[in-house]
């Protein structure tokens, strides 16, 4: 369930359903957007991530469980099992040390470079750097 709603002066409303929280109050994705073009597109983005489990409500998940169901739910059912078999160990090897315990909620994009940087005084390539990047 998704929907753009009309909050006068030409600002409208994105909201899109995100579930259920364990106490089964509903959650949704909530944000103003100025411009109804802009905010129709905004809405087409926000329900396709979450059509491909990239937004969530994610509680208390952390990130090591998020990626573990992203990768359960979305990555194994698109790509070949080599391709699977790659994210699973980049995962593994080096998202889940270094920013696996974080909760989603709570990641920062601060983290995220500090991740980067972990991986590059490994002296990893580049290149398993960008691959490593989930989206």
């Amino acid at each position: 369930m998704a929907s753009v709603i009309n909050k006068g002066n030409d600002k409208y409303m994105v909201r899109v359903f995100l579930g259920r929280d364990e106490k089964g109050k509903v959650k949704f994705h909530n944000k103003t957007i100025k411009g109804k073009r802009e905010a129709q597109a905004y809405l087409a983005k926000m329900t396709n991530q979450k059509n491909e489990g990239i937004i969530s409500d994610s509680g208390k998940v952390t990130v090591k469980e998020h990626m573990e169901i992203w990768l359960e739910t979305v990555v194994k059912n698109r790509v070949r099992v080599k391709a699977y078999l790659d994210y699973k160990d980049r995962t593994r090897l080096y998202i889940t040390p270094v920013v696996g315990e974080i909760r989603l909620d709570k990641l920062k994009p601060e983290q995220i470079q500090v991740l980067y940087n972990d991986m590059l005084e490994r002296n990893l390539s580049p290149r398993t750097v960008r691959y490593t990047q989930p989206y």
